[in-house]
């Protein structure tokens, strides 16, 4: 008997001895898992930011071609026009080089005809008269004299004209190059800056999408991690023996409400569709937060999302999580009874009022708690 006792005493000083060891290695793994977790869905938010960075800029980028294909339509447009334009140049420039001959030979026989007038003065023509031998003569040196007048009076009109038209036909050129040539210089300006911001949008696109690249590669790993550290728990887990059998109890006495079931439902904080892994069962705060079945406290303090947090394992794989807490009553390694008070209803961590978050895992995957209790 006294052997008996004595190895009885031995067993337990070991149990004792290990399961700090035992629970501090499986609540650093449950946190790895958790942070590992909370990182996915970080980088999952980020990708979605980005992916509609993206979109937007592909939009943009969409517009942007679209306002350089109708640059180079109306560019191409004003070419054609100043194809035209330089038709009408042309035949203006032929013109100018007619008139300009024209006042050539105007300007020379103006110049031979002054000479004529220098000589012959007004003195000469009254000379011309009075040397008439007769009346009849005398009117006839008139008439020629008023002749030459005219004719200088009419050359000299004639070739103002000549020089007017030129003029004209001048400005007209000056100006149709200047309207097309502003007109040509104003669509280039536009489609350099079109290009510019075409320039700009291709290096955004490029950005997002190594950054895209970038963050399926942390998902990936962080996939990978969460996978491991899955194992590592499920060992871990394992390694406490067989499940300590009976059916669980209702964790919660003082409320039967679930307010939120297990599976994908409407996050109320992110307002996305996330998937749910516990029930939320509504309470007060302080209600008595029972452990639904015998088992070892293998995690009991502040869990991120899940606020304070108490997780028990109750062998064979299967463990229980109790979530949102206002306060601990129990710590790691503590064995803990069916119905013991373990916790008090809270509302710490990612939570919108007092309620109970109840888990049930299988070998650390969720499984729906309703397989295991009933309100």
């Amino acid at each position: 008997m006294k052997k008996f006792c004595f190895l009885l005493m031995a067993i337990l000083i070991i149990l004792v001895s290990i399961m700090p060891v035992f629970a501090n290695e499986l609540t650093d793994a449950i946190n790895s898992k958790d942070s590992t977790e909370d990182k996915i869905e970080d980088v999952k938010k980020e990708r979605e930011e980005n992916q509609s960075k993206l979109n937007q800029a592909q939009q943009e980028k969409k517009y942007i071609l679209h306002l350089e294909e109708e640059a180079e339509k109306a560019y191409n447009e004003k070419l054609e026009e100043i194809k035209m334009y330089d038709e009408e140049i042309r035949k203006y420039e032929e013109s100018i080089n007619e008139a300009s001959e024209r006042y050539e030979e105007k300007l020379e026989l103006f110049k031979s005809r002054f000479r004529v007038m220098c000589k012959n003065t007004m003195v000469s023509y009254l000379q011309m008269l009075i040397e008439s031998k007769s009346f009849a003569e005398f009117f006839e040196r008139l008439q020629v004299i008023k002749i030459i007048v005219k004719n200088d009076n009419e050359l000299l009109e004639e070739m103002l004209a000549i020089q007017k038209d030129y003029e004209f036909k001048q400005n007209i050129i000056a100006t149709d190059r200047l309207v097309v040539q502003n007109e040509l210089n104003d669509i280039l300006r536009s489609l350099d800056s079109i290009k510019v911001s075409r320039a700009d949008i291709d290096s955004r696109i490029d950005d997002i999408n190594s950054k895209l690249n970038q963050l399926e590669w942390q998902l990936d790993e962080l996939n990978r991690q969460a996978e491991e550290l899955k194992g590592t728990i499920n060992k871990l887990i394992k390694t406490k023996g067989i499940y300590v059998g009976g059916n669980m109890s209702w964790p919660l006495p003082a409320c039967h409400t679930i307010v939120s079931d297990y599976g994908n439902r409407l996050h109320p904080i992110y307002k996305v569709y996330k998937m749910h892994t516990g029930i939320d069962i509504d309470g007060n705060y302080g209600d008595n937060i029972k452990a639904a079945n015998t088992g070892t406290v293998i995690l009991a303090e502040w869990q991120s999302g899940y606020g304070n947090t108490v997780v028990i394992n109750h062998g064979g794989g299967i463990t229980t999580l109790y979530g949102h807490c206002e306060k601990l009553l129990v710590k790691a390694g503590d064995f803990v009874e069916k119905g013991q008070t373990i916790a008090k209803v809270g509302s710490t961590g990612l939570s919108t009022g007092p309620h109970l978050h109840f888990e049930v895992r299988e070998n650390g995957q969720t499984v729906n708690p309703l397989n295991y209790v009933s309100p």
